[in-house]
């Protein structure tokens, strides 16, 4: 089994989020912001963009195990 890369995108924004979610596809994604309200979207499985391809990607649903993790934490262990 080969085991997936932690990866830490910063801002979720049109290009951080984007890329987020393209690299959760494969890997554990966590995307920091300093936004509670994008942060809470994100955990809610909602796109903070508007981007009608982005909301398409099931790692924003939780239910599918890819999930995209947001936190405005800076005692986050991933950073």
């Amino acid at each position: 089994m080969e085991s997936k890369a932690k990866i830490a995108v910063a801002g979720t924004g049109y290009v951080g989020l984007s890329l987020a979610v393209l690299l959760a596809q494969h890997n554990e994604v966590m995307a920091v912001d300093i936004i509670e309200e994008k942060v809470n979207l994100i955990n809610d499985g909602k796109s903070p963009i508007a981007d009608r391809e982005i909301e398409e990607y099931p790692v924003l649903e939780s239910s599918t195990g890819g999930i995209l993790i947001a936190d405005r934490s800076s005692e986050s262990p991933w950073i």
